[in-house]
C-alpha cells in the first residue's frame, strides 16, 4: 500500500490556496475511495479561478513516500507534456503533416506508426530535417514490436525552449 505523508492533505491545499476548490481522494483499484495508507490511485481536482485547472489520476508508489513534492513533479512533468504537444502540433502545422494520423506526440518525444503509414520513409525524412534544422537534441528507437519509430526527445530546458521557439 502507499506511503502517504501525514501533512500531504494539507500542503497540498496550501500550495493551492488561491483555488477556488481542491478535491483529493484516495482509492482502491475499484476506485472505491479508501483511506490514504491502503489507497493505489490518487485523483486531484483543483478549480482555478486564473490558470489552468488540474484533474490528475495517479498510480501511487508502493514504497516511496508521496507528500507535496512528490504529487508536484508529477503536475510539472505533465506540464512539460502538455506543452511539448502544442508545440509540436505548430511544428506539424508548419510542415504540412497536421493530418498525418501515423505522426503523434508521446510522452518521449515523437512517434510514427510505420505499420500504418503509406510513407513511413518520407515522415522521418521530414521530422529528423525539422529538429536537426531547430538543434533539437533527440535519439531514435523502434517499439519493441517495430510498430513504430520513436523520436526521443530531450526534455532539457533548453531542447523544451528550443522547441518552444519553431
Amino acid at each position: 500500500m502507499a506511503n502517504v505523508s501525514k501533512t500531504f492533505e494539507s500542503d497540498l491545499r496550501n500550495e493551492f490556496n488561491t483555488a477556488e476548490q481542491v478535491y483529493i481522494s484516495f482509492e482502491d483499484e475499484n476506485c472505491n475511495n479508501v483511506e490514504p495508507n491502503n489507497a493505489t490511485e490518487l485523483a486531484i481536482t483543483i478549480i482555478q479561478s486564473e490558470g489552468d485547472n488540474i484533474w490528475e489520476r495517479y498510480k501511487l508508489p508502493k514504497k516511496k513516500l508521496v507528500d507535496l513534492k512528490w504529487v508536484m513533479n508529477k503536475i510539472n512533468k505533465d506540464k512539460v507534456y502538455e506543452s511539448f504537444a502544442k508545440d509540436f502540433k505548430k511544428i506539424l502545422d508548419g510542415a504540412d503533416l497536421k493530418d498525418n494520423f501515423s505522426l503523434y506526440p508521446t510522452t518521449y518525444g515523437i512517434g510514427i506508426h510505420v505499420v500504418f503509414s503509406n510513407e513511413p520513409k518520407e515522415l522521418m525524412k521530414t521530422v529528423n530535417r525539422i529538429l536537426t534544422e531547430n538543434d533539437i537534441d533527440f535519439r531514435t528507437e523502434y517499439s519493441e514490436a517495430h510498430w513504430v519509430f520513436r523520436y526521443v526527445i530531450s526534455k532539457s530546458e533548453v531542447n523544451i525552449k528550443r522547441m518552444g521557439e519553431i
